[in-house]
């Protein structure tokens, strides 16, 4: 991991069968913090790439800023760890100490990555709606599901809870 001060911060954002890449403005709020903020339902950003997941190189328009709607997302991909972690997931007593590795299916996609659980890990607390919109998982490879070989990957992604299909989980 490498740490960085940057004002405009690389991310990806999945929606339906669209990838948005662009930059965030990271001096004052994480994507983390953005993303999981309840007041409001949209992210402004800037820069933004926008290319059909199944062709990630053809690029079908440009914008200097776009809006996206927080409910539509499918989740977002980061570089850097620390840019998809909310302030107190970075700085208070959040982080457990396991890191349990999870699959998810989404929309277009299957994820293999790494949660963080403090203490024991039950899923149905993690996916109820008292826990926020949305989770974090961390060291992750999103794999289309139509065409194995197109893959992402990330130090971490927000996923939206509300668009997973099925989660596998070790054996506990």
């Amino acid at each position: 991991m490498q740490n960085r001060n940057q004002a405009r911060t690389p991310a990806e954002f999945f929606s339906q069968s669209y990838r948005l890449s662009c930059t965030f403005d990271a001096r004052h709020h994480s994507l983390g913090d953005l993303l999981y903020a309840t007041t409001s339902d949209y992210l402004m950003l800037d820069n933004a790439y926008i290319s059909p997941i199944d062709h990630p190189s053809h690029i079908s328009a440009d914008y200097p800023r776009v809006v996206i709607i927080k409910g539509s997302l499918t989740f977002a991909l980061t570089t850097y760890k620390d840019d998809a972690l909310r302030h107190d997931q970075k700085y208070g007593g959040y982080l457990g100490t396991q890191l349990t590795t999870v699959f998810i299916t989404l929309p277009h996609f299957e994820i293999t990555g790494e949660l963080r659980i403090p203490g024991r890990f039950d899923p149905r607390i993690l996916l109820s709606s008292q826990t926020g919109m949305f989770i974090t998982l961390l060291n992750v490879t999103a794999r289309l599901t139509s065409n194995q070989e197109i893959t992402y990957h990330g130090e971490a992604a927000i996923i939206n809870k509300n668009q997973i299909s099925f989660m596998g989980l070790p054996d506990r």
